[in-house]
């Protein structure tokens, strides 16, 4: 007896805090679950209207995207299979989204976060009532929540055991890569009302930064030097961390923390 589940007919990727294409868990399930698949993503008012008007995160997000919108139009092999970017209350918008697209599903990376939490549920409600689905999959972390617990089944108060156990725990199928290019002819056009340029940094109400001054590469490929320089400095880093004079750390944070580079990388 055949038990593959039947691929839907289309869905939708909320890219959020994995806003790349290599190893991007969501982007691969999605890919893998239906026959074609839009990206978006939403520069979220509810999160950027509190922000000062210079902010280096919404610019390093932004030149983010450009990277990340070019590298789905070339995978795809069609210029139109690019992100579709929204500035707008993104428990709003991606229901509105997922409505206009007549996709069965949305997909997104878990966030962990509090506020995030809250807005994700407001999403699923009100995708429910639409009858569409939200699925969502552990990507910026390798064990989530209570993956990992103490023998008594609490959740850790000192890291040394904490990490002991987690390094245990570790298998080679938790590190293993998402490669969607065996899948990338799935990435869908954008309607033409909806295949706008992504915003200028003006257009989303802020000024630039002093970002480009720091010698921080942004997107995928600014990752991924910065990971290869980091690896080739690892061994000694143990003895080089504590000194800010000296070139010891990853510089990694900000690509971590926005996805340019994964964490099973």
């Amino acid at each position: 007896m055949n038990t593959t589940p039947t691929p839907l007919d289309s869905g939708l990727i909320w890219l959020r805090r994995d806003l790349r294409t290599q190893d991007n868990a969501a982007l691969h399930r999605a890919l893998s679950s239906c026959q074609q698949v839009y990206c978006v993503f939403v520069f979220d008012q509810a999160i950027l209207d509190a922000l000062p008007r210079i902010d280096r995160r919404v610019e390093f997000i932004r030149e983010s995207l450009l990277e990340l919108d070019a590298e789905l139009r070339r995978l795809s092999g069609r210029s139109g299979a690019g992100l579709i970017v929204r500035h707008a209350i993104a428990s709003e918008a991606i229901p509105e989204l997922a409505r206009q697209l007549g996709v069965q599903a949305v997909f997104a990376a878990r966030d962990y976060e509090p506020q995030a939490k809250l807005r994700d549920a407001q999403v699923q409600q009100r995708l429910a009532r639409l009858g569409i689905g939200f699925e969502t999959c552990k990507d910026q972390v390798v064990f989530e929540e209570r993956e990992i617990l103490t023998q008594s089944g609490t959740v850790y108060g000192v890291f040394t055991p904490y990490k002991n156990n987690w390094l245990a725990r570790l298998q080679p199928q938790h590190l293993r890569d998402h490669d969607i290019r065996p899948l990338a002819s799935r990435l869908a056009e954008r309607p033409a009302t909806l295949a706008q340029p992504l915003p200028t940094l003006a257009a989303l109400g802020f000024a630039p930064s002093n970002l480009s001054s720091l010698k921080l590469p942004t997107g995928m490929r600014g990752g991924e030097r910065l990971f290869e320089d980091f690896f080739q400095r690892l061994d000694d880093y143990h003895a080089t961390r504590d000194f800010p004079a000296v070139k010891g750390h990853s510089y990694l944070g900000v690509h971590l923390r926005f996805g340019t580079v994964s964490i099973r990388r």
